[in-house]
């Protein structure tokens, strides 16, 4: 099974070392960037602990698999309501069904809130013998301290290159080397790319980054191309839409450090298929400090998880920068 995941040796070189027969139940949290690999590394290293194989990843993944729970963000603000972490940890301390582990993977940790939290807190603070809990986090900063001091962190880090490139087969919407370029170490982002092409929200989002213009309301109707769909988006999959103005807010956070980085090396670019632009924004100067940068994407972060407009919290964040 081990050689069905793409790159993470060090990664996987630590789970195999960790779970050795007879290992009690634990908590290990997983977190780095998106789409890096981490849900599916926890469901493959959940099987291996019971001793199954690919196949009862389909009833996992199906929520019918008696002893592995995948639990994820659900209802129209995609989070971790309190009732339905309390039914999956009441469940985590029934015996195995079959087996010798029970395990539960809470995958977007960083959105439960408040009593969700608590409640898994409390499971943590009485640690369970027979079950292993697999905590899936792209912003562990979101989490409680509490439950990151009693988890064991794994940082995912980029797949290289070489080993995406391969992977990319048949007809793409874009090259596989350029889906390989930009897919920042991800197979599942390099596959996205490949196979649909570049999103749509990342063509005019460039242009607001690179030259905003002149006058507000051109601004706004501007980016109003990018909120719309994502609006309409957002009450069919909620899930979807959250994940999607992560990559947005991680991409502007990516345009102004590439703007810091040219300075330099210009190695690492998060936008490698936009260097003429990203050196005529360098031109004309009056760049916002990376500190500055971050610290508006927390407070866009923040906003719309009050449920702020997804338009007026970019139109803050862009007309800061």
């Amino acid at each position: 099974m081990a050689s069905q995941i793409i790159g993470h040796l060090k990664e996987r070189s630590f789970l195999d070392r960790l779970f050795q027969p007879g290992v009690q139940g634990r908590t290990l949290h997983f977190t780095g960037p998106a789409k890096l690999g981490k849900r599916c590394c926890a469901l493959h290293y959940a099987l291996k602990l019971r001793g199954e194989g690919e196949k009862e990843k389909e009833r996992v993944l199906r929520g019918d698999h008696p002893d592995v729970t995948l639990f994820s963000p659900e209802g129209k603000m995609a989070l971790h309501p309190a009732e339905a972490v309390r039914e999956v940890i009441d469940r985590c301390r029934e015996a195995p069904y079959q087996g010798p582990y029970k395990v539960l993977i809470i995958d977007g940790a960083e959105r439960m809130q408040g009593v969700s939290s608590n409640t898994l807190l409390k499971t943590l603070e009485e640690p369970l013998i027979s079950t292993f809990i697999f905590l899936i986090s792209e912003r562990k900063e979101k989490i409680l301290p509490t439950i990151l001091s009693r988890s064991i962190e794994i940082t995912f880090s980029p797949i290289p290159r070489e080993l995406i490139l391969p992977e990319l087969k048949g007809e793409g919407k874009i090259s596989a080397e350029q889906a390989t370029l930009l897919s920042r170490g991800s197979l599942s982002r390099a596959k996205e790319l490949y196979s649909e092409g570049l999103p749509e929200w990342r063509s005019l989002l460039i242009p607001l980054l690179e030259n905003p213009p002149s006058t507000y309301f051109t601004f706004r109707d501007q980016l109003k191309k990018i909120t719309e769909p994502l609006v309409a988006l957002k009450e069919d999959n909620t899930l979807r839409f959250y994940q999607i103005i992560h990559d947005v807010l991680e991409s502007i956070v990516g345009w102004f450090r590439d703007l810091h980085l040219l300075r330099h090396s210009g190695q690492n670019l998060f936008f490698p298929d936009q260097v003429p632009l990203l050196r005529r924004r360098l031109e004309r100067g009056n760049l916002p400090s990376i500190t500055k940068v971050l610290e508006a994407i927390t407070e866009a972060h923040l906003a719309l998880d009050r449920s702020n407009s997804l338009q007026t919290t970019l139109e803050s964040l862009l007309l800061q920068l």
